[in-house]
């Protein structure tokens, strides 16, 4: 996170609070709810999730993670502020939206959003991952407002451009896989003239 900050040239910007050792803790709780009634319209950024839940006995699989961003989640808003948290991916590398989160389903479910970037498939081997690629497929689900799968292209500043919709990419790969299937039937010398 620090390293995507100083990307953004946002690391030493005068709003940004930064806490290295934040714990899902009673006292950090405390402190964590002080911090956004003092700094009115908080936007709250947690990173990783296993990170901040050490402290608790909870692992992600248990259902019981979900009480913990639910709880969280209430807390802040109640205080003001804004809660985003960060979280792993599964070792599923075709999933995406809520599908591909690591641990129990109920991290999801307490969320009113989840947002997943992902690297693109090689289009010759599905299983392949485009990792040398700045594309990568942008994945919304939603309570409220519009669901979306989108293709951007990662920038120097680790913003995204929006390159295209998912579908219109898949669209334009079939297109290219069926004129090169063309071209290749066509360069393909009749059996007579191959025989001879």
């Amino acid at each position: 996170s620090g390293q995507m900050m100083k990307a953004a040239g946002i690391y030493n910007h005068q709003n940004l609070y930064w806490s290295k050792k934040f714990r899902y803790t009673e006292k950090d709780l405390d402190k964590l709810l002080l911090d956004i009634k003092y700094h009115d319209g908080a936007v709250v950024i947690l990173d990783s999730f296993r990170s901040i839940t050490r402290s608790t006995g909870v692992k992600e699989n248990d259902s019981a993670s979900g009480v913990i961003i639910y709880d969280m989640k209430h807390a802040i808003t109640e205080a003001g502020g804004s809660f985003i948290l960060l979280h792993h991916a599964n070792k599923d590398s075709n999933a995406v939206g809520a599908d591909a989160l690591s641990g129990s389903t109920a991290i999801a479910g307490a969320a009113n959003t989840v947002l997943t970037v992902n690297y693109l498939a090689d289009k010759d081997n599905p299983n392949k991952l485009l990792k040398s690629v700045k594309d990568r497929r942008i994945v919304r689900e939603a309570r409220s407002g519009n669901d979306f799968d989108l293709v951007a292209s990662l920038q120097y500043d680790c913003s995204f451009d929006v390159v295209s919709t998912f579908e219109d990419l898949q669209d334009k790969q079939h297109e290219q896989e069926q004129k090169d299937k063309v071209n290749n039937q066509l360069k393909r010398l009749p059996k007579s003239v191959e025989s001879i």
